[in-house]
């Protein structure tokens, strides 16, 4: 035995391949532990930055709060939401200074996990805590608290406020990467601080009038000379926003409704019967069809055995004649109708299938349906009098659904497939026309895949789905609107806020008269291929508006009116705009020429409120992102009493304020970044707080990262 261990020993054939085969394990962890360091590496430092920030908002927040921990929590995660932190943990501990033990600090601990490549393959799913930290402490001295108003172009005329206008920030502070100008006696500043990175010129020998640079209590604001940051640059959550304009931009046209059509069967002539002959010859064309044909006080009943498939072509219907089409049929029973329809009086359409090879048009008398499938290949007019009640059900209409007259119209929930219209609605076609007074009611939920999208007319009342789960899909009409509302009209949709529902408009979504209201429901995201426009009140239910064109109200005149219960201009709970402003959506003139954002005329009641929580949460408005698109912002000609609460955010665009307008005031949460920021003719730019950051620095006060 000895000697055969020996002779192994001596034999050296194959060793390489055997250490090789030993090695491979530790050679392949070694390879996995490189790679998870390496990930846990980048994302510590890419974490440290945003701790960084987390820490000294915290300490802020702490401080102006009279030392709430929970406003320095508050503050944290604040910052690490709108990184796109939104996972990791964050928490917010009062502590004393590692730089000097008689100060106060702030620690803020943020700890997102990473998984573990290797270890998840072998062992299923592991992942490992990165833990960074940051230390901000407070000192006692004279400082300039975070910015709430900022204009981050160097090169460009920084922040000027002129012709008895005003900007008031009593809590936190303006700021300009260039010029900080109040360009006479009437305009001021009202700050807790002042920062510019050029030149401060300000009036002189202003009389016995407030100064042009105070805060709230009269006192001189703390005035800086620095450069300053843009600072959202590089933020995830923006970048990520601003990506899914190209998704937008890139929406498939919508395809034609499908509509089954039967064979061509026995002509049926449905005559007054008012005598023998003619109720037998009625009878007589029927029974060909396997059908019977009764008259019954000036109306028609015609009934097919239920469960079968039958045709017929609908010749002519006498005067003043009410028909009714398998009243009596089964769910199972299915009519094809191989003619167009032109109804006298009522008309009934019985259970079952309804396949119409033509167009319909109502009666006088009105239209009811229980059909629970009604396709038609034309298109699909109520009539001009008498109420129409469509039962709920699937319904493919090819070429549009016109709503006219002052009768009330009614349809159950279902699914809506409808095509272009074939008869023009105002100038255009659409695909839903309600150009009359009535009132049109869709039940819900329902889905709704409208090829050429909605016009509501002057005076008609539209609503379209109810509840949550809605779904709305509305393609570009032929003179380029998804939806147009015109002046008295109103227009209600509902929410689309269950998993897999969408709200997608292929086309200009606009209120292009006075007086006129759009009520949009709820969503995770609202896709506009084109514009937001406005001269009546809109009411913008919860999510993310992705506008490839521009957000306008009031440019074309009209302002607030009656909308959702009040009267409002615009109305926009829990909203971010993300704007495009591609290249030809902006106005070519007037006030908002060249604006991707703009109120003006009329518009004195308008709320938009960021969301509190989500990828966006505390953005309000996101301008363009391409440094060569400078379509900035206006608020002009009286649009006054506006309040945004969150980050307005415009880094290539300028800032308008004239004319009288407002926007936010002494006591709102805004946070106004733009390129340049202009303030002029009597208006109002007021905040009190950085809505990143929490409340601005109290005076004699000011944080710094010791760790």
């Amino acid at each position: 035995m000895i000697k055969l261990f020996e002779r192994f020993r001596r034999d050296r054939r194959g060793a390489i391949s055997t250490v090789f085969m030993l090695m491979v394990p530790a050679l392949i962890g070694m390879a996995g532990m490189a790679v998870e360091y390496g990930n846990a590496l980048m994302i510590q430092t890419r974490n440290q930055r945003v701790a960084d920030s987390a820490a000294y908002a915290a300490a802020i927040a702490y401080n102006s709060s009279g030392n709430s921990l929970s406003a320095a929590q508050t503050a944290a995660l604040r910052i690490t939401s709108l990184n796109n932190l939104a996972g990791a943990t964050v928490l917010a501990q009062q502590v004393t200074s590692p730089a000097n033990a008689s100060r106060s600090a702030i620690r803020v601990t943020v700890t997102q996990f990473a998984p573990l490549l290797l270890s998840s393959a072998i062992y299923g799913p592991r992942r490992v805590a990165v833990p960074v930290v940051a230390t901000a402490e407070l000192v006692a001295q004279a400082a300039v608290p975070p910015s709430c108003i900022t204009a981050i172009d160097g090169g460009g005329t920084g922040v000027t406020v002129s012709g008895g206008a005003n900007i008031t920030a009593n809590n936190c502070g303006v700021a300009s990467n260039a010029n900080l100008t109040v360009a006479n006696c009437g305009a001021y500043v009202q700050s807790a601080g002042i920062t510019y990175a050029a030149n401060l010129v300000v009036p002189t020998n202003c009389g016995g009038g407030q100064p042009p640079l105070r805060k709230a209590d009269g006192t001189t604001p703390t005035a800086v000379r620095a450069p300053v940051a843009d600072p959202y640059a590089g933020n995830a959550a923006v970048a990520a926003a601003a990506g899914r304009l190209s998704q937008v931009t890139g929406m498939a046209t919508l395809d034609a409704a499908t509509v089954p059509s039967g064979t061509d069967d026995t002509l049926v002539v449905f005559k007054g019967g008012y005598n023998a002959s003619d109720i037998t010859d009625v009878d007589n064309q029927a029974r060909a069809n396997g059908c019977r044909a009764y008259w019954t006080s000036n109306a028609w009943d015609y009934e097919c055995p239920s469960g079968t498939t039958t045709s017929l072509k609908i010749g002519a219907i006498c005067g003043g004649c009410t028909l009714q089409l398998n009243t009596s049929a089964s769910a199972a029973t299915v009519l094809n109708i191989n003619s167009s329809i032109t109804a006298q009086a009522k008309m009934t359409f019985g259970y079952g299938t309804i396949n119409i090879n033509g167009n319909y048009t109502g009666g006088y008398g009105g239209t009811e349906s229980r059909a629970s499938n009604f396709n038609i290949s034309g298109f699909l007019n109520v009539g001009t009098s008498g109420a129409a009640v469509f039962g709920a059900g699937t319904y493919n209409i090819g070429q549009g659904l016109y709503l006219n007259g002052s009768a009330s119209t009614y349809f159950g929930a279902g699914t809506f497939t409808i095509g272009t219209g074939s008869v023009s609605c105002g100038g255009g076609s659409y695909s839903i026309c309600a150009l009359s007074s009535g009132t049109t009611t869709i039940a819900g939920p329902s889905v709704f895949v409208l090829r050429s999208g909605v016009r509501t007319g002057g005076g008609a009342t539209l609503n379209l789905g109810a509840g949550a789960n809605n779904s709305y899909r509305l393609g570009a009409s032929s003179d380029g609107f998804a939806f147009r509302g015109d002046g008295g009209s109103d227009t209600i949709m509902a929410d689309a806020s269950s998993g897999g529902n969408v709200y997608e408009f292929g086309g200009h979504v606009n209120l292009t008269g006075g007086g006129s209201c759009l009520v949009v429901g709820a969503a995770p995201n609202h896709d506009i291929k084109g514009n937001l426009w406005g001269t009546g009140a809109m009411k913008l239910g919860a999510g993310t508006y992705t506008i490839t064109g521009s957000v306008n109200f009031g440019g074309s005149g009209g302002g607030d009116s009656s909308c959702g219960g009040s009267t409002i201009g615009v109305y926009a709970n829990n909203v971010t705009f993300v704007i495009g402003a591609a290249a030809g959506s902006t106005a070519t003139s007037g006030d908002c020429a060249g604006q991707s954002f703009c109120l003006s005329a009329g518009y004195s009641n308008v709320v938009i409120n960021a969301p509190t929580s989500g990828a966006l949460g505390g953005f309000a408005v996101i301008g363009p992102q391409s440094a060569s698109n400078t379509a900035g912002g206006t608020f002009t000609s009286g649009a006054s009493n506006t309040v945004v609460t969150g980050v307005f955010y415009m880094p290539n665009g300028s800032l308008n304020f004239s004319g009288g307008a407002s926007l936010g005031d002494a006591s709102g949460c805004l946070e106004l970044v733009g390129r340049q920021i202009t303030v002029s003719a009597g208006a109002l730019l007021g905040s009190s707080c950085v809505s990143s950051m929490g409340t601005g620095t109290p005076a004699g006060f000011s944080a710094r990262l010791v760790g």
